[in-house]
């Protein structure tokens, strides 16, 4: 790379960080990452379209999309996006859509697609690829590399890690404590950690208050953890437009309203 050509910027923004309880602050899971000028969805939870255009991104734009389990908060609006792919007034989808994640999203699609009409994709290529812990070039020399580590929540669910021109982003999904997720994280300039449960309250894998000290152990990443914290009011950041020495920048599309007293 030379001094005038331009690295590959990375954007995430937060569309729902909540759980499959509903609430008035939070959506379910859903996350954009923008590298290299591509949109990428990191899990669908309901409303996650809804959000994703809040956000300044059309579902058109959307060619690849990352599944980390098969839970409802995190794939409900695949079957949206499905249907809107068929039924968009004025467009039709051309461009293959790539749906990757965990072991039975295959399966899952197939059930989807015989339960809800209007979801069998018309005209357009439906490429799913279910993945275990590897590491690949997903864009086909496109600069950016995507490696997955199994997290334990479910038997094949999966943490990301995506690395563009020397910036990172991992992204847990729902994970329990493990040497694997640590080291999938190390060194990462963002990390979106799940962190779901309220302090204290303990389960039979991890007690929130001291998963994240077993993970500060050097060299260790910055710890994002947007499950704990309630999204602030901003405007959708355009494309181009960080700051140039940001390496990540992570915003929020939804103000939510306060909860009554």
């Amino acid at each position: 790379m030379t001094g005038h050509e331009r690295r590959p910027d990375m954007h995430l923004t937060v569309l729902g960080a909540g759980t499959a309880v509903p609430s008035p602050r939070r959506s379910p899971a859903g996350y954009l990452l923008r590298v290299a000028g591509e949109p990428l969805l990191f899990d669908a939870g309901p409303g996650t379209l809804a959000r994703l255009a809040v956000a300044g991104v059309s579902h058109q734009e959307l060619r690849r999309v990352f599944i980390s389990h098969l839970h409802s908060d995190h794939v409900l609006d695949l079957v949206t996006l499905l249907q809107v792919s068929n039924a968009t007034p004025g467009w039709t989808r051309a461009e293959p859509l790539e749906l990757l994640g965990c072991r039975g999203l295959a399966e899952l699609v197939r059930q989807v697609t015989a339960a809800f009409d209007g979801t069998v994709p018309e005209g357009f290529p439906l490429q799913i690829t279910e993945l275990g812990e590897e590491r690949r070039d997903v864009a086909g020399g496109g600069g950016w590399m995507v490696e997955t580590a199994l997290t334990g929540h479910t038997p094949g669910s999966l943490a990301f890690r995506v690395e563009a021109a020397g910036r990172t982003m991992v992204y847990s999904g729902d994970a329990v404590e493990s040497a694997g997720l640590a080291r999938l994280a190390r060194e990462a300039d963002t990390f979106v950690c799940e962190c779901s449960f309220p302090r204290g309250w303990r389960t039979p894998t991890t007690s929130p208050p001291t998963a994240p000290a077993a993970w500060r152990r050097p060299p260790a990443p910055d710890l994002s953890s947007c499950r704990t914290s309630t999204p602030r009011p901003r405007k959708p950041m355009l494309p181009g437009k960080a700051p140039p020495k940001t390496k990540a920048r992570v915003t929020s599309p939804w103000a939510a309203p306060p909860l009554p007293s």
